[in-house]
């Protein structure tokens, strides 16, 4: 999720030379819905910036009626302003009113970005942001949109709302799986090599795939097959790298 979001900054604020890229409609396709996605991206970060600064009063306002030496007050109300960047932007640019599109991605959710990658108006933009995770551009906004719609649901014995479209690879798909085994292209398992795959071309040194390992050797009695594992899973070329 943290680098979906930087990636999707990154590229487009260095694409087109904007910060604030995510301002301009011109970014975003025609029939996408960006006139609510803006309103309610405008109207929640013009109330945190309110909320900040009411924050930052209140606290500079204690601190002015404290009794520590002025040079004392005027090292806490620093730190105080610097505590997260919201408050520093509110009270040290405008304009532009807004903080640039690095910050405000922070603050959306993955549901929404989901959202803005997908409409973006140009194929080359998605793509380039797709390439760092080497996936076509149509397949990381359908996982993303997966992901965004999996947040705090059920994960045993339960299809998925939203199934991802997979790479054409062979190794993404299955066609042959015992009778009784739940199709894994619509349960949890699918899920987990989209992320072994995001994994190994966000952090390939991390070791996500043996904890998940250990977690499942440590409970040997909880059925996989629900989760769609298939058998020898931990052998298929996805989850090991060689796909």
């Amino acid at each position: 999720e943290v680098a979906v979001r930087a990636c999707i900054g990154n590229t487009m604020a260095i694409r087109y030379d904007d910060a604030h890229w995510y301002l301009q409609r011109t970014h975003f396709k025609h029939h996408f819905d960006h006139s609510r996605l803006h309103s309610r991206l405008l109207g929640e970060l013009k109330q945190k910036l309110e909320r900040e600064r009411e924050h930052f009063a209140k606290e500079v306002g204690c601190i002015r009626r404290s009794r520590a030496r002025e040079s004392l007050k005027s090292q806490r109300i620093e730190r105080r302003l610097r505590d997260n960047y919201f408050r520093y932007y509110g009270q040290t640019y405008d304009p532009p009113e807004l903080p640039p599109s690095w910050a405000v991605l922070e603050e959306l959710s993955l549901g929404l970005i989901s959202r803005l990658y997908q409409g973006i108006a140009r194929d080359a933009d998605r793509k380039q942001i797709a390439k760092r995770f080497n996936l076509p551009q149509e397949v990381l906004g359908s996982w993303l949109h997966t992901l965004s719609c999996a947040h705090h649901a059920r994960l045993w014995n339960r299809e998925l709302a939203i199934p991802p479209r997979l790479p054409k690879s062979p190794d993404w798909h299955w066609s042959q799986t015992s009778p009784h085994q739940p199709h894994p292209e619509r349960r949890l398992f699918v899920v987990l090599l989209m992320l072994a795959h995001l994994m190994r071309h966000i952090s390939p040194n991390s070791g996500w795939k043996e904890r998940l390992e250990q977690l499942l050797e440590k409970y040997p009695s909880v059925p996989l097959m629900g989760m769609g594992f298939t058998e020898n899973w931990n052998a298929h070329p996805v989850w090991t790298g060689k796909g």
